[in-house]
């Protein structure tokens, strides 16, 4: 099977760590794993990353204005549930560094998700009661 085919036809379902390396192995394409499932994201449209930064940037200012020493963590991070691996928009952790090669935030105090027309229900319904 070629990468083009790889990518455009993911296995059903997949566990976490087979999931990083297929995903790790794709040409291109942004995707998460719902309760095992892999999804395809959408390409990201200008408006809502520039929503999305600047909620990062207002987030990040009020922890420093607080003197707090919480890293905020943009779009990228995963955040593992069960069997799904979500990477919202923006999220705050407060507690020791990460490593710099960490994947996933393991205890975030914030998470945020700026609300796209096409996923909203996913993401007010399905991810917030994961989260």
């Amino acid at each position: 099977m070629s990468k083009a085919e790889a990518a455009a036809e993911p296995a059903l379902h997949m566990g976490r760590e087979e999931y990083r390396t297929w995903a790790e192995q794709q040409p291109r394409g942004r995707f998460e794993p719902m309760n095992g499932i892999v999804v395809a994201m959408a390409p990201e449209r200008s408006g809502h990353n520039q929503r999305k930064m600047l909620l990062w940037l207002a987030l990040r200012r009020s922890v420093q204005q607080a003197g707090l020493s919480c890293p905020t963590y943009g779009d990228g991070m995963t955040i593992e549930v069960h069997d799904s691996d979500y990477e919202p928009d923006v999220v705050l952790r407060c507690g020791p560094h990460l490593p710099d090669d960490a994947i996933a935030v393991p205890d975030p105090l914030v998470i945020a998700e700026v609300l796209s027309p096409s996923t909203s229900g996913i993401d007010r319904v399905w991810k917030l009661a994961e989260y």
